[in-house]
């Protein structure tokens, strides 16, 4: 674990390349034509998902690390962006289940940080990978007590992530407020996606750290989770079910800012890459002034834009 976190890898960089070839090519998986790395055991109707990228600003590279009071944090001197346990923390998790024989089909996602590219290239290109497959499992969420129902819409039923939780023990529940990883874009075709909490805090900045105590007594539930007594309560194929803080569009004169912008009633860009912003920067405002900092975007040019 702490050697993968010396790998700071940005989406396509060399450093990536270089932690795929050491770390999870020795474990067998085969390559699609996204470079999602995918390895099937067993036949078990679950998939279990990672993504192998980080939000390391730059070209990438090594970074030190340091282990304090059981969480692993970025060396005092390092000036690396982030930790990256935002998904080392999943990658090794999936690395261990499958050296141990764990059913279920793995999937090491490329590309989940900057929009999902191998999961909708899977979705989109080879979705008979996904036959049979009646539960997608995220390992990329922050804290310690997250099943998560919700990324925009529903993706997994409050009976499944209710029975999850209980079937994981420890602070598990239902949880309603998740925002993107790579299993919401199975949500069409998977009746139960959900996205577990795995140890981290303060993603995407310089303050990240990763529980190891939490992470050594995750292991061996999900090692032992019988996947085959877990409920399916939801219907892919049914219309969207929205979280309750979205769509919760511009009104006045905030939709006529927005329109003289973009031209198209949203602001200027991927309207649906605004609205996870936002989200984020609802829920998560440390981060969001970590990266506003770290970019050079002082506080009076913010002041600026608002006016």
């Amino acid at each position: 674990m702490l050697d993968m976190l010396t790998y700071s890898r940005p989406a396509g960089s060399r450093a990536e390349v270089e932690f795929i070839k050491r770390f999870l090519a020795p474990l067998g998986c085969e390559i699609d034509g996204a470079g999602n790395l995918i390895k099937r055991i067993g036949s078990a109707p679950v998939l279990w998902s990672c993504h192998t990228d980080t939000v390391h600003s730059g070209k990438g590279g090594r970074q030190n690390v340091r282990v304090e009071a059981g969480k692993i944090k970025l060396a005092r001197d390092s000036q690396s962006s982030c930790l990256g346990a935002d998904d080392s923390a999943g990658v090794w998790l999936m690395s261990e289940m499958i050296r141990a024989e764990v059913e279920g089909l793995y999937i090491f996602h490329r590309g989940e940080e900057i929009g999902g590219i191998g999961s909708t290239y899977i979705a989109e290109e080879t979705p008979e990978l996904l036959d049979g497959i009646r539960y997608a499992i995220a390992l990329d969420r922050k804290g310690f007590d997250s099943v998560i129902t919700y990324q925009g819409a529903r993706c997994a039923s409050d009976t499944f992530a209710g029975a999850l939780a209980d079937a994981l023990g420890g602070d598990f529940e239902p949880d309603e407020s998740g925002l993107f990883t790579d299993t919401a874009n199975y949500a069409e075709l998977i009746p139960e996606c959900s996205n577990l909490s795995v140890g981290y805090e303060h993603a995407h900045s310089a303050k990240e750290t990763l529980d190891v105590g939490f992470m050594l007594w995750l292991l061996p539930r999900l090692m032992r989770l019988d996947v085959s007594a877990l409920p399916v309560a939801r219907d892919p194929k049914a219309d969207p079910e929205w979280g309750d803080d979205w769509g919760q569009w511009p009104k006045g004169d905030a939709a006529r800012k927005w329109e003289t912008v973009s031209g198209w009633g949203t602001p200027a860009g991927s309207g649906d890459d605004y609205y996870r912003l936002l989200r984020l920067a609802e829920s998560e405002p440390e981060i969001i002034a970590d990266i506003l900092l770290h970019y050079g975007i002082t506080p009076q040019e913010v002041e600026r834009w608002k006016r």
